[in-house]
């Protein structure tokens, strides 16, 4: 018997490489939407929680008295008032929100109060406004050039504000607004 001779093959053909990429690829392709917007559902969620911690954090400040014109990014941040997942740049009053874009926090008398945010995905405009909608804290919401009002409104009129809005666009504005008391 002549074992000396017999090779014996290790590894992985080129082939089999070749396949096997293409076969994780597709699989990767697959998945990819499902991963990312479950992504962005989480961020949407996020969002809007750190948006009612920071307003209950403000009515809270404010128990028995009426905020005002006062009330603004440094107001809020030196009063320790915006949520933690939130990040905040002190020295310069910048509030970024969960996806990257810069909130304005603006009060007007008697407790009244916009809130803008800057960079909002397109894809995500429709259920953000809708997520903040639940919150029951502003009355009306501005997508774009579309003023929306919160109690005559539903999920297709966000998602058709949005789209008008969105364009060519990635990313939108969204000022949300409470009225004056």
């Amino acid at each position: 018997m002549n074992t000396g001779n017999a090779k014996k093959q290790g590894g992985f053909t080129l082939i089999e490489i070749v396949v096997g990429l293409i076969i994780f690829g597709v699989i990767a392709a697959a998945l990819s939407p499902i991963l990312f917007g479950a992504k962005d559902d989480t961020l949407v969620s996020t969002e809007a929680t750190a948006m009612s911690r920071s307003f209950t954090n403000l009515t809270s400040r404010y128990d028995n008295e009426a905020w005002d014109s006062n009330i603004d990014n440094e107001e809020m941040i030196d009063g320790r008032m915006i949520a933690e997942s939130y990040k905040v740049i002190p020295a310069t009053n910048t509030i970024y929100n969960q996806f990257g874009g810069e909130i304005t926090i603006e009060g007007v008398d008697f407790n009244g109060l916009t809130w803008t945010s800057e960079k909002i995905p397109a894809d995500s405009c429709a259920a953000m406004v809708a997520e903040v909608k639940n919150l029951t804290i502003f009355e009306e919401v501005t997508v774009g050039s579309t003023d929306l009002q919160y109690s005559s409104t539903g999920n297709a009129d966000y998602t058709a504000a949005c789209e008008t809005a969105a364009g060519s666009t990635d990313n939108l504005t969204i000022v949300w607004t409470k009225e004056e008391a």
